[in-house]
């Protein structure tokens, strides 16, 4: 009888996932199958050696399988299937949730019913952009809240809503509208009344909460990118920026008239982000290894973005303050620009004479 030696629990984040295991009760060579959402994602065969066999490198195909491209997810269902001659086996399907770190003295289940899937206890949002939580339900008739805190007249008050039972079929990943925005509709549409300002806010879903702090300045650089659990998530970046634009042609003389060819125009952004907390700083490192880094181009276009040139030093001395320095430029080389990022060249005042 061909046993799958591979201890794992109904949830399992990637680092937990063991890399290697073995199969015992062969009577001869094995066909092994890494069925991930009952895609054949990986085949190998095992060579029997005194009826046993070893599989080595397990994570890194669940890993590459999760970090393709046109796959992106953030959890996964599980088997492995092995046939030897005429006996088939397989083990049970199990969840597993992709990140980049190891929790300590926690389960997987634990942890993902306490987290939602970022590194970071809050965000600094916008006034008017997108913000989304993203998180892996376990049981169905979950009810998640929101407390705001609004100001209007000079008066502070906080709200509490309550948002959309989730009734999908679980498990099952979810991601919640949390923009500044849809926070202020949802408040004034259940309590009848213009709320004013939206200073900050937090979401609750059952052991899990996230705060958002609402900011009134436009950020430098937008990204959007992969975090550390292969979801995405927006990178609002505060501080300055510097286009560097380098030409590079070589040049010809005919006949007294001077010319140039093989012209070449590299333009990188370089950004120096504002001062930033430790946790921030930290997640920043998110951006600059992750898989996919995206810029909004107008029209529902997105540019993929290269990051190069990163500095980044993070220490924890009173007298330090943390910023990262790094440079940025479209894949295509192309230089993208938007229309609407151009304001108006007449004021308010002047609008009705050139009406």
């Amino acid at each position: 009888m061909i046993n799958i030696n591979l201890d794992l629990e109904t949830y399992n984040l990637l680092p937990q996932l063991p890399d290697i295991f073995s199969v015992d009760g062969l009577a001869e060579n094995a066909n092994v199958s890494i069925l991930l959402d009952d895609m054949d994602a990986y085949q190998t065969s095992l060579v029997e050696y005194d009826g046993q066999a070893k599989f080595y490198g397990l994570r890194d195909v669940v890993k590459m399988h999760m970090e393709n491209l046109t796959l992106p997810s953030p959890a996964c269902r599980l088997r492995i299937m092995v046939v030897s001659g005429s006996e088939t086996t397989q083990t049970s399907e199990v969840y597993v949730i992709y990140a980049a770190y190891t929790p300590g003295d926690t389960t997987a289940e634990n942890y993902i019913k306490k987290h939602f899937l970022s590194s970071r206890s809050y965000f600094e949002v916008p006034e008017g952009a997108e913000c989304k939580v993203t998180m892996m339900v376990t049981e169905s008739g979950l009810t998640p809240y929101v407390f705001a805190v609004c100001q209007k007249d000079g008066e502070t008050t906080a709200r509490k809503i309550s948002l959309e039972t989730i009734t999908a079929q679980t498990p099952c990943v979810v991601s919640l509208d949390m923009a500044p925005a849809t926070v202020k509709a949802l408040v004034e549409q259940q309590y009848g009344t213009d709320i004013g300002t939206i200073l900050a806010y937090s979401v609750y879903a059952g052991e899990r909460y996230m705060s958002m702090f609402v900011r009134r300045d436009e950020p430098e650089v937008v990204f959007k990118f992969r975090n550390a659990f292969n979801v995405t998530e927006m990178a609002y970046i505060y501080g300055s920026t510097k286009i560097i634009t380098d030409v590079s042609r070589k040049e010809a003389i005919c006949m007294h008239r001077k010319s140039y060819y093989d012209e070449e125009v590299t333009r990188k952004n370089e950004v120096t982000t504002e001062a930033l907390s430790d946790e921030k700083a930290i997640w920043f490192n998110e951006l600059f290894t992750s898989k996919r880094v995206t810029k909004d181009v107008g029209e529902g276009l997105e540019a993929v973005v290269l990051l190069s040139d990163i500095t980044s030093e993070i220490s924890d001395s009173q007298d330090a303050v943390n910023r990262h320095k790094f440079s940025w430029e479209y894949e295509d080389k192309q230089m993208w620009v938007k229309a609407d990022d151009h304001e108006r060249i007449f004021t308010e005042q002047y609008t009705p004479v050139f009406e």
